[in-house]
């Protein structure tokens, strides 16, 4: 599988979103472009159930914090355009046949060129890098990108020394790798090259995206005063707004979960049809097994 995918981002003209007298940005235009490689093919479709093979999809969202989605058509060639009504500065996303995705920031004309269908005989989902040439805002995006698959990268290759390293007459060498905590080492060291780019860039909006590969102690203790520093100078950045909530709620849930503190009250529904509630075992040891369909 070719791991490394191409998006030349073309910037045919800067837009500028001035303020007026109200303080809301200027509605404008974006025109993106693109060219879709290989076209997935139908036999593959079926897994994506609700998606037509002949457009490509893109979500953002609005100055009044609606989510929109939208899509265009693709052309036999694997040519698409579509023109983007930016009423605020934001992120959108785009979604190429639920097989590759890439997140921009909206600030000029673009031209997107993605490979899109696997078309090796033996498919393997990998994170591909995607080079978005344009604004300074985008090339954020970028160097958090690369980072981010070279770290998967090694993340994979590291998983593999650990395999091998079962293997009883390894066992010296799968014992060094658990002493040295690798897995630890390489996340950490991970998560202190995006604290890197998030200094040089902490003034940006655009910073949140980091919010995607920081662990959640970098993100309560870093990020979330910065982020309420950005909000405080650019009111209309609902993306930051939405970061600042999920934190205050996290923060309530944390307390209510601490050790030694009583257990939050709530009621599920058996396949029954019956309604528990955790007073239903009051008296008596509980179990709870915490799962997610996706793993």
């Amino acid at each position: 599988m070719n791991k490394h995918t191409s998006i030349i981002l073309t910037l045919c003209s800067l837009i500028f979103l001035s303020l007026d007298v109200q303080g809301q940005f200027n509605r404008r235009t974006v025109t993106v472009k693109g060219k879709i490689q290989f076209i997935n093919q139908i036999e593959d479709f079926p897994k994506n159930s609700g998606y037509n093979i002949n457009k490509m999809y893109y979500k953002h969202k609005n100055s009044s914090n609606k989510e929109i989605f939208d899509s265009v058509e693709v052309k036999e060639d694997g040519n698409w355009e579509a023109n983007l009504i930016i009423d605020t500065p934001t992120f959108y996303y785009f979604n190429f046949f639920k097989w590759q995705y890439i997140t921009v920031w909206a600030d000029s004309n673009m031209e997107i060129i993605v490979r899109e269908y696997d078309t090796t005989k033996m498919k393997l989902k990998n994170l591909p890098y995607i080079y978005i040439k344009g604004s300074k805002k985008n090339g954020f995006i970028n160097l958090i990108n690369h980072a981010n698959y070279r770290h998967f990268q090694e993340v994979v290759r590291l998983d593999k020394k650990l395999y091998f390293s079962q293997n009883p007459f390894n066992k010296q060498w799968n014992d060094f790798l658990k002493e040295t905590k690798s897995i630890e080492y390489i996340n950490d060291d991970f998560n202190e090259r995006i604290l890197l780019m998030v200094e040089v860039f902490k003034d940006n909006p655009v910073i949140i995206y980091a919010n995607n590969f920081l662990n959640k102690k970098t993100i309560k203790n870093v990020m979330i005063p910065l982020i309420k520093k950005i909000y405080a100078a650019n009111p209309w950045f609902y993306d930051a707004k939405k970061i600042l909530e999920e934190s205050e709620k996290t923060s309530l849930k944390e307390e209510l979960l601490k050790p030694n503190m009583p257990a939050p009250k709530f009621q599920f529904t058996e396949a029954s049809g019956n309604t528990l509630t955790l007073n239903s075992y009051k008296g008596k040891y509980l179990l709870i097994d915490f799962w997610a369909s996706w793993c």
